[in-house]
């Protein structure tokens, strides 16, 4: 589960963004490395329920980056992305990048994680939902 701004939900129903890029310090940190070709992302707005999915159609990894070589990725991607992919200035902390790719997109029967199911996430912003769907359908509020 992704949590992305509200215009960029839109952006993604109307097909206009297909790539979701991820900025992290360490390659340790989540989601790095986790997000595998074929693995379905579901999207969801900051507190609000998911109700868009998509699957990956490719992952790229970019470590070591620097401000420019991030310009030049978003640069080759750009209709691939949303406005608000554009703006990097907040980024240049991280030291590497992950490039989601994703097709496929569907409106789906809205849905979101109880508190109890949201427990022990690390990141809020990218959560695996594979052992939550292996869970009891209690965590699953739709």
């Amino acid at each position: 589960m992704i949590t992305i701004p509200k215009r960029s939900l839109d952006s993604i129903i109307y097909g206009k963004k297909r790539m979701e890029l991820v900025f992290v310090k360490d390659k340790l940190e989540h989601p790095y490395n986790a997000v595998k070709q074929n693995d379905i992302l579901y999207f969801t707005p900051r507190g609000g329920l998911a109700s868009i999915k998509a699957r990956v159609s490719k992952v790229e990894m970019f470590n070591n980056i620097d401000f420019n070589r991030i310009q030049k990725i978003i640069g080759e991607n750009r209709s691939l992305l949303s406005k608000d992919d554009m703006i990097i200035e907040n980024k240049m902390k991280t030291k590497h990048m992950m490039a989601v790719h994703f097709d496929n997109v569907l409106d789906i029967k809205p849905f979101r994680l109880n508190d109890a199911a949201l427990k022990n996430v690390k990141n809020s912003r990218w959560i695996s939902m594979n052992k939550f769907f292996d869970m009891k359908d209690d965590l699953v509020v739709r």
